[in-house]
């Protein structure tokens, strides 16, 4: 059984040219790819709500209340009636 290869090995023997017409196409598609590449060194202001503190501080504002501790005295806890008759459910 041939393996992988040594198929590869006999391609290239047999056509060198094609292989380098590959590789050169390969080489001048990354140089072009390269050429497109900038780099960007202007001082901007960066977008702060793409930041991930933004975030959290905007939902600690909508939805992050102080805490609030309400003791009731009832003879049952587990009583509904009690939660609604103080607002609370």
């Amino acid at each position: 059984m041939i393996s992988p290869f040594e198929k590869i090995n006999q391609f290239i023997t047999k056509y060198p040219f094609v292989i380098g017409c590959i590789l050169i196409i390969m080489i001048l598609i990354g140089i072009y790819g390269a050429a497109g590449v900038t780099m960007n060194t202007t001082i901007q202001t960066p977008d702060k709500t793409d930041h991930a503190s933004y975030v959290y501080q905007d939902y600690r504002d909508n939805f992050q209340a102080s805490p609030i501790v309400m003791m009731v005295q009832t003879g049952d806890v587990r009583d509904v009636n009690v939660m609604k008759k103080h607002r609370c459910a």
